[in-house]
């Protein structure tokens, strides 16, 4: 998961207010900053376990989606008996994507429009799509819709992190310079061209970035029922301990507190949250000794203290350290987390995919099957006495 530059306004004055408002990583406005710190962090963990928890039974039921996609057969009983699966989720979901697809972008490139209210508007209208066509181009908006699409389908709700993207790096670039040219004090060319080559750090990249995130990753409000009455939503992501780091330096940084001690790498969330999946797949889990677990908070809380609470980005690593606790960096003051469910389930937050409704029909098929091979396998052992060949055997129980 990427983060915001600090390099925005973090938002308009409230009313009344006239100083400029605060920037930097973190934004507390207090005299002891520890305290007030260790308090944000205290807080935020205790609402993040909380909705932890309570999403834990949901997490059951995706391992399970995620079994049947895979046809992964999840106990055993009898070892002599038939394991076969039948891969039908995979299936319907491989060809409800395609669908789905077609039907945003089957058109060809144009697959959204824009109509302005005011018919005098065209022009501005036309521009704004060809400006929107190629960010989209840019941020790959239709490799990165397959796999919005197939996450919907599959667990029945998805998630988009729409950002701004700035990135920098050094660039090599060529100046001109005019001066006059003289050869043993002739005149040769007034106007004579040469290029100095210079080297500079700047922005290369500024522009809007879209990502999926792994439903295992979001953690909702367990009391809202959509983004607009929701205190917030955490989005849980793992860093290098060097990355972050690297983040806190230099002119424009983007964390804070990047120098404390609790920040080392070592993580075992990571391992945890992944396990079934690498388990169910016979994968062997990635060692985290140098991931960093970290937390981005989207919602309200009181960050200058004054009781009231504002929209704000909070960031901790290791549910530990502090690494941003800022108004709100974009100007439209919205949660950049875009959710979308596939089949809503009334007032839920998350909605139901294609393969939830079917689960005990493909475990049904699944044991008929098994059921059909394991009496076969038990006719051709009976009869082996009396020395048929598998062929005969089977003509046999046949008839």
């Amino acid at each position: 998961m990427a983060y915001e530059e600090n390099e925005m306004p973090a938002s308009d004055p409230q009313e009344g207010q006239t100083a400029p408002a605060p920037v930097g990583p973190v934004q507390i406005t207090a005299k002891d900053m520890v305290d007030v710190e260790q308090k944000c962090i205290d807080d935020l963990v205790g609402m993040y376990e909380s909705w932890e928890s309570w999403r834990k039974p949901y997490e059951s039921l995706w391992e399970e989606i995620y079994r049947l996609y895979f046809s992964s057969q999840d106990k055993r009983k009898t070892s002599t008996r038939s394991t076969i699966t039948v891969p039908v989720v995979f299936q319907i979901i491989e060809a409800a994507v395609p669908k789905v697809v077609n039907t945003i972008f089957g058109s060809g490139e144009e697959y959204f429009d824009i109509i302005p209210l005011n018919p005098a508007d065209m022009a501005f209208a036309e521009n704004m799509k060809i400006l929107l066509t190629y960010q989209m181009n840019q941020a790959d908006f239709m490799i990165k819709f397959v796999d919005f699409v197939k996450q919907l389908l599959l667990y029945g709700t998805s998630y988009f992190h729409v950002y701004w993207k700035v990135k920098r790096e050094w660039v090599t670039s060529r100046i001109p310079i005019r001066e006059p040219l003289t050869i043993n004090g002739i005149m040769i060319d007034p106007n004579n061209l040469r290029w100095e080559e210079t080297r500079e750090y700047k922005v290369v990249e500024r522009r809007p970035e879209v990502e999926v995130l792994d439903i295992l990753d979001v953690f909702p409000d367990p009391e809202s029922r959509n983004e607009s009455d929701a205190r917030g939503v955490f989005v849980r992501s793992w860093m290098s301990v060097e990355d972050i780091k690297a983040m806190g330096k230099g002119q424009f940084p983007i964390f804070a507190n990047t120098d404390n001690d609790k920040l080392t790498g070592g993580d075992t969330h990571f391992a945890q949250s992944r396990q079934a999946r690498y388990g169910i797949r016979g994968l062997s889990t990635p060692p985290g000794k140098d991931l960093v677990e970290v937390l981005t908070f989207w919602g309200k809380y009181d960050l200058d203290g004054d009781g009231i609470k504002e929209k704000c980005q909070i960031i901790m690593a290791n549910r530990q350290v502090l690494l941003v606790a800022r108004a709100n960096p974009f100007y439209h003051q919205q949660c950049p987390v875009i959710r979308c469910v596939f089949f809503p389930i009334p007032l839920e937050w998350f909605g139901m995919g294609l393969v939830e409704p079917v689960i005990n029909n493909v475990h049904e098929l699944w044991t008929l099957r098994r059921q059909r091979l394991d009496n076969i396998n038990l006719i051709l052992k009976d009869r082996k006495s009396t020395r048929l060949t598998p062929v005969t055997a089977i003509i046999s129980y046949a008839v």
